[in-house]
């Protein structure tokens, strides 16, 4: 049940992620729509950064209760024009790279009159990871699961106990 549970939870975040990159495609689409061209973009990729699923706090690293954590990673955005070079990014390191096909297939086409205006690149770092609410949901989850086992437990070794009297009184006649 807990890993149908963190797989259902897993889901949710994944659903949420392909909620945001459709707003946020559909806000560049809008822009570029207004604007023409790319010019001023950066205000829309950094109003969109609340909106994407965060990663959580990592496991301590040296094991339970050290008090170290990872720190979070963050969304990267970078928005590439028609051709290919970027023209706004979040995050601290400049992109200057060039991509590989393979890469250039895997980003987010924007498109405006039925062609590719530009291309978006979302990079997540430990996105698979759920955030600490939905960590603390699961914890709760499990423990919830863990008292209700105890109890079944319990109840269990009662009714065996009242049956076995059951069966044996008439022996100790």
């Amino acid at each position: 049940a807990q890993i149908n549970t963190a797989a259902q939870l897993s889901q949710l975040v994944d659903r949420q992620r392909e909620i945001a990159q459709a707003s946020l495609l559909d806000a560049l689409t809008e822009y570029y729509a207004a604007q023409g061209n790319w010019e001023g973009v950066q205000s829309i990729l950094t109003a969109a950064l609340p909106n994407f699923p965060r990663p959580a706090l990592g496991p301590p690293s040296g094991g339970p209760g050290n008090g170290q954590r990872r720190g979070r990673g963050s969304t990267l955005f970078v928005l590439l024009d028609a051709r290919g070079a970027a023209v706004a990014q979040t995050g601290t390191l400049p992109f200057t790279g060039t991509l590989s096909t393979e890469q250039l297939a895997a980003a987010l086409p924007v498109f405006y009159n039925d062609q590719i205006v530009g291309r978006l690149i979302v990079s997540s770092p430990e996105l698979s990871l759920l955030s600490e609410a939905q960590q603390l949901v699961l914890s709760q989850l499990r423990g919830y699961a863990i008292v209700a086992a105890l109890i079944v437990s319990m109840i269990a070794i009662l009714i065996g106990v009242l049956i076995s009297r059951a069966l044996t009184a008439p022996l100790a006649q």
